[in-house]
């Protein structure tokens, strides 16, 4: 009787230790902000909110998401191991109607008188880095996809291409290809990796 005391006392404390270091275990989380990290220390297997994101105005936050594109959106499962989340600010959507409106003016307007800012279509949105907003745009009402491929190569990666529809990138209101972007230094070869990832995944 005197063992089985011992035992159960021994399990019980073994149980409470365990117990407390499962509680005690952290993990970091980076939120991604205006293409800047943040970091916090969270518990492992809780989860995140809104008024865990390290900016001033929650009310500039619009979601919380998984990938730089926005395609992934958080769902507020729990989290048991270190994580990337992507905020995304109601800058980023000034960001985005601001690209948009600046294409029809450039592309679509001097073409067709009665085209509206609706007719610019992000057709793959590849990501922002430092203010830079890149992606394929095109004229939703006067597009077609060739059975052409371009492949063109910047440093050591390869992109492919419909013909005529290219990489872009917006920055301080002029649009440059991937390239010209990338050799003025605004993209860096990093971003280049990212933006080659979500091109192809």
């Amino acid at each position: 009787m005197k063992r089985l005391i011992i035992f159960f006392t021994s399990l019980f404390i073994l149980l409470c230790l365990n117990g407390c270091k499962l509680i005690q275990e952290k993990i970091n989380i980076e939120f991604i902000i205006n293409s800047e990290s943040h970091y916090i220390e969270i518990s492992k297997g809780s989860s995140i909110n809104k008024d865990m994101v390290p900016i001033n105005n929650k009310d500039e936050i619009v979601d919380l998401y998984f990938d730089n594109v926005y395609n992934k959106v958080y769902d507020n499962r729990t989290l048991c191991e270190n994580n990337k989340i992507y905020v995304k600010t109601t800058k980023d959507e000034q960001l985005y109607l601001e690209v948009c409106k600046t294409y029809w003016e450039q592309f679509i307007k001097p073409n067709r008188d009665n085209s509206t800012i609706e007719d610019v279509w992000v057709y793959e949105y590849l990501g922002t880095y430092n203010n830079c907003f890149v992606a394929v745009l095109l004229d939703r009402k006067n597009c077609a996809f060739y059975d052409i491929i371009g492949r063109f190569t910047i440093a050591d990666l390869e992109f492919t291409y419909s013909y005529g529809y290219h990489i872009m990138v917006y920055s301080d209101g002029a649009f440059l290809f991937l390239f010209e972007a990338y050799g003025q230094n605004l993209i860096t070869y990093e971003d280049l990796k990212q933006i080659h990832y979500n091109h192809y995944y």
